[in-house]
Order: C-alpha cells, then structure tokens, then sequence
C-alpha cells in the first residue's frame, strides 16, 4: 500500500518545489517517495490546493473538531492508553469507535507512544543547589574537567525492566522531561559495580559483593584507585563521588585530607551531571546485545568486566567533553531536569 502523505507534509513539498529543490531530494529529507513529491506538485498546479480528492470508501468516524478533542485528552493525560481514551470519547461521539481509529487520530497529531524519560526526583532544595553549583562551574573549561575522576556505583540486574509503562507525546526534550519518571534501582539477581572514568583514561570494573562500607572505601577505592591519579597528576587533580553517607564519612574525609585529594563538591540528586551514567547506560546495553545472553550472576560478571574494558576511550573523553554543555543545560532550567 503506498505511504499516504500528510497535509503538512504536503505543505512542506510545496515550500521547496516553490524553492527550486529537486524532487529526489525533498523526497529523501521528507522520507517519500519520487513520485508522491512530483503527484503533490503537479496537483498543487492544477488547482493550487493539497486538499485530497473526493473519493469513495468509508467515511471518517470522527469530525476535525472530535479529532482535536482526541489530540487534547492525550496531551493533558500522557499517561493514558487507547482504550481508555475510548470509554471517554464513545459517550460524546455517541457511536462506537475503535482503538486503531484512536491510535490513528493520535499519529495525525504527532502523537506517539514512548518510554517515558527517567529523571531525579528534585525537591527544591535541590534545584536550588544544583543551579549555585552549575553558577561555580560555568567558566570551567575543557583543561579543568579533564583532570577530574568521576566515580560512580551502579546495580547491573541478570531481570530486564519490562518497560510497559508507554506516554503519548509529540518527538522532542520538552514533552519528555514535563513526564519524567524517578528511577529506582532494581534488587535481585544482581551485581554492584564501581568504577572511574577520566580523560584519557578508566580504571578497571570493581564487583562490590558487599555492602560498601568507609573502610572498604578507602582501602579499594581512595587509596588503590584515586591516590595514584593525585600523585600523578598533582593539584590539578580533581576526584568526584556521590553524597552518599559512607562517601561522607569521617574516616573518608580524613584520609582525603591525609593525601591531600580534592574532592569536587557535588550537588545531591545530580546523576544527570555525571558522564559515567552514560558510560554504565553504554555497558547495560552491550550486556543484553550479547549473544548468547547471560543466565547467571557468574556469566553476568565476567560480561561486565569483558565490555567494561572494550569500551571505547574516545566515546569515554568525549563524555568528559560534554561538562560544558551539562552545565549550560542545567543553568537554563534552573537546576531542574535536564536532557541527560
């Protein structure tokens, strides 16, 4: 069956026919074919509309004014699915409608069913705190965060998220962030993993079998992992961790001071201004593309630690090229959510 084109896709047509483009060309920017742009421009000629031609078949169930009624319900809801659309809309049509033909109405409105994005739930405290941080931060060039480690922990899980949640929403940043979704780690059939990435630089996967502790924080990650890069890189040398309690403890800002590590202040609920999240989100999805899958903890373990080093290093520093431009996103919306 050939695509039909929309009207605004039509519109569109006729803007660059009018501009000279070639045929071939506008059908590759607008995803049609040849032959629709060339039949939309010779109609648009003949009677200077893009109007369909009356033709015969089943009448349109709904009216532009109950197609629009439909569009709205959706957008105030996102959450809602087809069917429950249907119950609503039934009664004041008053005749029976289908599921599809509510799908469909949708679609002409540019709306479609997505995951919904995963965001921190942000107090305002919060947002407060992280925008005075992205403030401090605005004038860091490239030089400065590429002498910075950033740390992280995160649970890989053996059970997929089934992802059925689904909202309705026009393709773009700005309706997904409005239905953010808080994101909670997943339990059972897991392991906890640390690691670090920098500029030029990752050190190695850390399976925590345990529940971390201050002393196992200092003696594996602080004294094995972070006192060397100080040594090295001297008081350029930046470490970034969470505010997690055992992060927080005594005993962890005492050996910090010991070494003389500086530690980046960091705002709570801030995994979005963290490119290791990135990094895991890369690890996640290159665990469940393997083939055969892992079925065990043990098969998970020996996948992480195996794509954890193939990681590519480039894909990594730019990552760490990216601070700037989370800072200038996270100042824009006045710590709130950002798109990372």
């Amino acid at each position: 069956m050939a695509h039909r084109l929309s009207p605004f896709t039509r519109i569109r047509i006729i803007g660059m026919c009018v501009e000279g483009l070639p045929y071939r060309e506008i059908a590759r920017r607008l995803n049609a074919s040849p032959s629709g742009v060339l039949k939309t421009w010779r109609r648009y000629q003949d009677i200077q509309s893009v109007s369909d031609r009356p033709r015969a078949g089943r009448p349109r169930v709904t009216t532009a004014g109950q197609d629009r009624y439909i569009q709205l319900l959706v957008r105030r809801e996102p959450e809602i699915n087809a069917t429950e659309v249907q119950r609503v809309v039934q009664p004041i049509i008053g005749r029976n409608i289908a599921t599809q033909t509510i799908r469909n109405r949708l679609d002409e409105g540019n709306l479609h069913a997505r995951r919904p994005w995963r965001a921190p739930g942000l107090t305002r405290q919060h947002e407060i705190s992280r925008w005075e941080w992205a403030e401090e931060h605005e004038n860091w060039n490239l030089s400065r965060w590429n002498c910075v480690m950033f740390s992280d922990e995160t649970r890989i899980c053996l059970k997929l998220d089934s992802g059925q949640i689904l909202i309705w929403r026009v393709p773009g940043n700005a309706a997904r962030l409005r239905h953010a979704v808080p994101h909670y780690q997943q339990g059972g059939g897991s392991i906890m993993f640390w690691a670090c990435i920098m500029h030029g630089r990752h050190t190695p996967l850390l399976p925590i079998k345990a529940n971390i502790t201050a002393e196992l924080y200092c003696n594996q990650v602080l004294e094995g992992i972070a006192e060397p890069f100080q040594r090295q890189f001297g008081d350029r040398f930046m470490f970034q961790d969470d505010n997690a309690r055992t992060h927080r403890a005594r005993r962890v800002n005492d050996f910090l001071e010991r070494s003389h590590i500086r530690r980046m202040d960091w705002p709570a609920c801030s995994p979005d201004m963290n490119p290791i999240e990135h990094a895991w989100g890369k690890l996640k999805v290159t665990i469940r593309r393997r083939n055969p899958p892992v079925q065990t903890v043990q098969d998970l373990l020996e996948a992480a630690v195996k794509e954890w080093n193939c990681l590519d290093q480039q894909n990594l520093d730019d990552l760490i090229s990216s601070m700037p431009r989370r800072i200038g996103s996270l100042i824009q919306v006045r710590g709130g959510v950002t798109g990372y």
